[in-house]
């Protein structure tokens, strides 16, 4: 959880900090779509702030995006920073993807993702080498992740090929046929789950309640202190 609220609070201050460096260099703001076509390329830090960005091509160095829709279908060799309205991902990264949108559809290769969004589609085509963090209102996961995972929702479905521990915080869970855990699956104890196929689950399957008072206390001495 901590990697995400760190992760959410990058995204914000790079990709904001970036578009009033792109607002700087600009006399203007454009507004229209910004587009790299499939047959062009771009090295550098790539700024852009505009309605709608699409990465069509190839970008040797990282993306910084606020627009209201942005579309990659191109390779990143970087990280992706994204605030969006929309914000869809079908191609390849080879670092990581962090977005703050309201709705998100993961379909890219990339190494880790880290999402805050109101709606969360991870498809099939999906596939990361290392974690994927993420906190929304509906989050369904479907695509292969060769490390861990952290998902917090109301509603969770979870589907995917998972090379370490699951955790799930949300109000109900769905862990689908599809979903292999190597490791540990670990829900709220709140919840309502259901899990098709408990023999996919190599590790222990296991609840979590809120931190204890004293923990709770330790942490905020800490802080305070």
């Amino acid at each position: 959880m901590k990697k995400l609220i760190i992760s959410v609070i990058a995204v914000s201050v790079i990709a904001l900090g970036w578009a009033a460096t792109a607002r700087a260099e600009n006399d203007t703001v454009k507004t229209s779509s910004e587009v790299i076509a499939s047959d062009q390329s771009y090295t550098g830090l790539y700024t852009k702030v505009a309605d709608r960005v699409e990465i069509n091509g190839t970008v040797n160095g990282d993306v910084a995006v606020v627009a209201n829709k942005f579309v990659l279908k191109g390779t990143v060799n970087g990280n992706v920073y994204v605030l969006a309205e929309n914000a869809r991902f079908e191609g390849f990264v080879t670092g990581n993807i962090h977005v703050l949108a309201s709705d998100v559809e993961l379909s890219s290769k990339a190494t880790s993702a880290y999402i805050l969004a109101s709606q969360l589609t991870s498809t099939k085509t999906a596939q990361l080498t290392g974690s994927l963090a993420a906190a929304a209102s509906e989050a369904e996961v479907n695509g292969s992740i060769a490390q861990s995972a952290y998902v917090g929702a109301s509603v969770v479905r979870y589907n995917a090929p998972t090379g370490g521990s699951v955790k799930l915080a949300a109000s109900q869970i769905t862990v689908g046929n599809d979903a292999t855990i190597a490791g540990d699956l670990s829900y709220s104890q709140s919840a309502e789950i259901k899990i098709e196929n408990d023999k996919n689950i190599e590790g222990s399957i296991k609840q979590f309640g809120p931190p204890a008072k004293a923990e709770q206390s330790s942490w905020a001495a800490k802080a305070s202190g």
